[in-house]
């Protein structure tokens, strides 16, 4: 309880307000504003780091914001470009520093990162595995309110895990991690 405060106690902060919140190397601080900062030490400042970036087309908040925050290159960053401005921009500066680019490009697949799920079976329980797999692909991608109508859902299930074990299979040779020895008989 805040007697007195019941209604709210937000004013605005000043330069002393902000100033126990801002490390002494400027590096180590993410930009709010031209002139307010925060530091990376979540521990020290007890401050939560997350920020949502929100304003009309052509506001800034790509070049006012984004921008000289990633060119400090002080932090890990997962951002949204649309546009794929970013990317072209500060993927070759961010690489050279070591940092590790992968970029979803739903227009063209070929310059976009790739996920493959085959590359986590467990080599040693190949086939639980691949079970797990076809499971979680059919749980996800099925509807809540969905019927499971028996002969086609065991169907559907025993026709993705043979091709998820037919990818795995041709994987591991491909890789010369099987001699194909016994394969088909």
């Amino acid at each position: 309880m805040r007697d007195g405060e019941e209604n709210g106690s937000a004013q605005w902060g000043g330069r002393n307000d902000i100033a126990p919140f801002i490390n002494k190397m400027p590096t180590s601080n993410l930009l709010m504003t031209r002139t307010e900062r925060l530091s990376l030490d979540t521990h020290a400042t007890l401050r939560n780091l997350n920020t949502l970036v929100i304003g009309s087309p052509g506001s800034g908040q790509t070049r006012y914001y984004i921008m000289p925050n990633m060119r400090q290159m002080s932090m890990n960053y997962v951002v949204t470009d649309p546009k794929g401005e970013l990317c072209a921009e500060m993927r070759g500066p961010l690489e050279a520093a070591g940092y590790t680019v992968h970029a979803l490009d739903l227009k063209s697949m070929a310059a976009s990162a790739h996920f493959n799920p085959l590359h986590y079976i467990d080599p040693d329980h190949p086939e639980k595995s691949i079970r797990e797999l076809a499971e979680d692909i059919i749980v996800n991608t099925t509807a809540e309110n969905a019927k499971d109508d028996g002969c086609w859902g065991a169907a559907a299930r025993a026709l993705l895990t043979a091709w998820i074990a037919g990818g795995h299979v041709a994987r591991r040779h491909a890789d010369g991690g099987e001699d194909g020895a016994g394969a088909g008989a």
